[in-house]
């Protein structure tokens, strides 16, 4: 199986995105596939960037955290003037080459998340239960240093990544 360079928001000033890239990091082919559903707002100062072969890496102010079915959460993030806690799941990355990629977004319920937070991490746990999130600032100038433990069940369908609450 290839690995996949997944890239999601960034800023170029004063414009912020929400696009998606893919890099297939076997053939070096870089494009930006249609994306369906419901897409988040641009997310600004830093791209996400993750390696879809289950492993992930997150970079600067929103959160992207690789489920075990492949789908990405995003969490939280900074869209120029406030911090966030909206999330989604992106599904549909393919991870063979011959099929294509069909990217949906999927909004999800963040009754049970942390308050609006950017620069904060937001990993699965090792038996994919829990959403653990550290740290961040907020919309009032606040810094966290307090750990949030989530159900991942309450709210994300693990095998679809969809939301159901």
């Amino acid at each position: 199986m290839g690995s996949l360079l997944v890239i999601f928001g960034g800023w170029d000033a004063p414009i912020v995105f929400s696009d998606v890239y893919i890099l297939d990091l076997v053939t070096f082919e870089f494009v930006k596939p249609d994306v369906q559903g419901d897409i988040p707002s641009p997310r600004r100062c830093g791209i996400t960037i993750f390696i879809v072969s289950n492993d992930f890496l997150t970079i600067s102010w929103h959160t992207a955290t690789l489920l075990p079915n492949g789908s990405i959460f995003v969490y939280g993030g900074f869209d120029g003037n406030d911090a966030s806690n909206d999330a989604f799941v992106l599904s549909g990355v393919s991870t063979t080459p011959s099929e294509p990629h069909q990217l949906k977004w999927t909004k999800v319920s963040t009754a049970l998340l942390a308050s609006a937070r950017a620069g904060h991490t937001c990993t699965l746990s090792s038996d994919a239960e829990h959403l653990v999130v550290f740290g961040g600032g907020d919309n009032e100038g606040r810094y966290f240093n307090g750990t949030d433990i989530f159900p991942a069940d309450k709210f994300l369908n693990m095998s679809t990544g969809a939301s159901f609450v």
